[in-house]
């Protein structure tokens, strides 16, 4: 998935991030990603967002906590690649 940085709208989401996150893309796209409910209480939108840029910075996986559609917790690694390039 892809979220603008400035207002954490989701931009575009993958079959892969369908299935992970468990939001269809037709769905999530356009939506503020706390409107989606992925955020966790105990994980901000903030602190994700300095976590990635330090990913950015340095190359780094991070390790972060979502929130599946279903509500369960989802713990991923993601890491920071490059500037997006719309399909």
């Amino acid at each position: 998935g892809l979220l603008r940085a400035t207002d954490d709208v989701v931009l575009d989401l993958n079959p892969a991030a369908e299935r992970v996150f468990g939001h269809a893309r037709r769905q999530a796209v356009g939506r503020p990603a706390h409107e989606l409910a992925t955020w966790p209480v105990d994980d901000p939108a903030e602190r994700t967002r300095i976590a990635l840029a330090r990913a950015a910075a340095d190359g780094r996986p991070v390790r972060l906590r979502f929130r599946h559609a279903s509500g369960a917790p989802l713990d991923v690694h993601l890491k920071q690649r490059g500037p997006y390039a719309p399909r």
